[in-house]
């Protein structure tokens, strides 16, 4: 009686379940349109009547390569989400049976995903080859921090520019990655959190790559051997010890011009192996730093090398009188900026001293007696401790160190 009792409350219990699961299944199917489990961003591809991938919210058109890869071009009108869900081409494409597909590119000279705001975050598989031109250029809505699989070969001009990034930016890892080439603005005005890391296989990068970017500052430079044309100009640093490594051979115009490094009062340490800076035409460093420290011996200086900016700078100059000197190399430069020497150089310097050649005016006394001048501002001699920025440490002119990176040896 008792066993007979309890198989007949559980029975009760399991139709009331079972009424309330399909109560559940009812309002889905009002809510939704299907009660079909579907797995987000399981895509598939059809080819016909156009070729679309699609998982069910997201349709874009694609290109065929009819190899079993395809490029994602853009969005299909009006098949996005609402509200704005994150975009993941990670998952698995099948062609709705057995065959798969793997999506090799992103992006074909216009934006993925349109004028929508419909992504609030961005996902991209490791099998992507190319991202293309303006693939995701002026998408406010996508957040966070990006990673590029090691998979991507190239990143195409305005390819993220002006997003709503702010997250950690990751070039792949720096060791693995197969990235060889950033396009001009590819970044550009992006708000990124954390540091920025090149990877080694990365050849190129194109002008304003990084122009009007936020990052804490650079952690590793791979196998860089320039600044390219406003690679960083306006862009902001939280660090205020900024160190170029000895492999950049050269910084083109406006490289660092308006940059800020730990707010306006940092130090910007030039690695000895620099050899050109600038052609000139431009500005190419701001003195708005409180310590710019730069190599001299061999090094040519163009005119505009260092130019106005917020406040006094202090440029410490490692070495002999450079190998050529323009008559302008400091322009528009702020009250209060003096240039400093080692005593170990200063006789060199004391000695190019014709002011129209770009030499040192030592017309009221020489560099040691303090009413020496060069471009116009005071040279002195100097002897600068930068432990302020980074524990005991002393800059060596011995051009045969290499620079200094998290505090150790390179």
């Amino acid at each position: 009686m008792k066993f007979t009792s309890l198989f007949t409350r559980l029975a009760s219990r399991q139709t009331t379940v079972s009424r309330i699961a399909r109560c559940m299944a009812i309002a889905a199917l009002a809510l939704f349109g299907t009660t079909e489990a579907k797995a987000l961003n399981n895509w598939t591809y059809n080819s016909m009547p156009l070729p679309t991938l699609t998982d069910g919210t997201w349709a874009f058109s694609v290109i065929d390569h009819y190899d079993g890869t395809l490029t994602v071009t853009g969005l299909r009108s009006g098949q996005f989400p609402s509200p704005a869900q994150p975009l993941d081409f990670s998952g698995p494409v099948t062609d709705g049976g057995s065959g798969t597909y793997t999506i090799v590119g992103i992006g074909s000279g216009t934006c993925v995903i349109g004028n929508s705001d419909a992504a609030t975050s961005l996902t991209l598989p490791n099998t992507v080859t190319n991202i293309g031109d303006n693939a995701f250029v002026n998408c406010a809505n996508i957040q966070g921090g990006l990673d590029i699989p090691d998979s991507v070969v190239s990143i195409g001009s305005y390819a993220f520019a002006n997003s709503g990034l702010n997250g950690q930016l990751v070039l792949g890892s720096a060791h693995g990655s197969a990235l060889e080439t950033i396009g001009s603005f590819a970044f550009w005005s992006d708000k990124f959190a954390g540091s920025l890391a090149f990877p080694d296989s990365l050849k190129s990068i194109g002008n304003y790559a990084f122009e009007y970017c936020t990052f804490d500052g650079v952690s590793h430079w791979g196998t860089l051997d320039t600044l390219c044309h406003s690679m960083f100009h306006w862009t902001s640093f939280a660090t205020n010890l900024f160190v170029i490594p000895k492999q950049i051979e050269s910084i083109g115009n406006y490289a660092l011009y308006q940059t800020s490094f730990g707010g306006g009062n940092g130090l910007v340490v030039i690695g000895d192996g620099v050899k050109t800076i600038g052609d000139g035409s431009a500005p190419v460093i701001s003195v708005n730093f409180d310590k710019i420290s730069v190599p001299s011996t061999g090094v040519t200086f163009n005119n505009n090398v260092f130019a106005g900016g917020g406040g006094k700078a202090q440029i410490y100059f490692r070495g002999f009188f450079p190998a050529s000197v323009a008559s302008s190399v400091i322009t528009y430069p702020p009250a209060g900026t003096t240039s400093y020497v080692s005593s170990a150089y200063v006789a060199d310097w004391n000695v190019n001293n014709d002011p129209l050649a770009g030499g040192v005016d030592t017309s009221l006394g020489n560099i040691e007696s303090g009413l020496a001048t060069w471009q116009g501002y005071p040279i002195v001699v100097g002897e600068w401790d930068v432990s302020e920025y980074l524990g005991n440490f002393w800059w060596f002119t011995d051009s045969s160190q290499t620079v200094i990176t998290d505090g150790t040896w390179e």
